[in-house]
């Protein structure tokens, strides 16, 4: 008998025991993932993720613990828009399909950020402004008093004393020093509405005088028709300036 024919036959057996053991792995893999991997993932409770948004931090703990998740994470930040205290994002979201024992993480808001108020006496307006914007404060409105003892242009008073807690991003009114010989050229108010020629007054270190109401029916209501003084005229700061408006009849 030749080699040849005593190897064919093994090789025969060999390709033979192989298909078997190939085909019954096969048949393990469909098993398993047909039968005994749904059957796993099946047995864990499936729960829908209640919304605590809105709650006291652990309100919001004790619904989610009680519903069988875990408060993995309770991360804190400020935010204006809601109380101190309270859940305002969560993941998974809420009336997310879980499986029970899933770690939920919160974001509990701190509230407004406090920051103290420095003293701005004495300060120009820029310097001002950048001292607040350092701070996470903006200029609010700015208004003028006649000090002569003081150098013109410093802040004399401001909305906020210093050393108070102010909550970020609050705006921060200020008056600064004017002295009562300067003059201006007055500009035209004349066109403007009401609101903008008094905030445009006030601007130019003037005072609002008589706001008289005049029944016009070319312009809106609200609209001034006329100034006195006159535009173009050199008058005093803290001169008086009246206006009339168009009338709302």
């Amino acid at each position: 008998m030749s080699l040849i024919s005593t190897l064919i036959p093994d090789r025969r057996k060999f390709i033979k025991y192989s298909l078997i053991l190939v085909s019954g792995l096969l048949v393990v893999f469909v098993c398993c993932d047909k039968l005994i991997m749904p059957a796993i993932v099946s047995s864990s409770k499936t729960i829908k993720v209640p919304n605590v948004s809105g709650l006291p931090k652990q309100q919001a703990i004790d619904i989610l613990e009680g519903q069988g998740l875990k408060v993995q994470e309770v991360m804190e930040q400020f935010n204006e828009k809601v109380p101190s205290g309270t859940v305002y994002m969560q993941s998974p979201y809420s009336n997310a399909l879980v499986k029970e024992g899933r770690r939920v993480y919160l974001t509990v808001s701190k509230g407004y950020e406090v920051v103290t108020m420095p003293d701005l006496t004495m300060m120009t307006q820029r310097d001002a402004q950048v001292a607040l914007m350092r701070l996470g404060l903006s200029l609010g409105n700015v208004s003028y008093d006649w000090k002569d003892s003081i150098p013109e242009n410093r802040i004399i008073r401001q909305s906020y004393n210093p050393g108070m807690s102010v909550a970020s991003g609050a705006s921060i009114n200020i008056v600064l020093s004017k002295d009562s010989t300067s003059s201006i050229v007055l500009p035209s108010f004349e066109r403007l509405t009401q609101d903008e020629a008094m905030n445009s007054i006030t601007q130019q270190g003037l005072i609002i005088g008589e706001i008289v109401q005049e029944q016009n029916e070319t312009y809106t209501p609200g609209t001034v028709l006329r100034q006195l003084p006159n535009a173009g005229v050199r008058v005093k700061l803290g001169s008086t300036v009246n206006l009339w408006v168009a009338s709302q009849e």
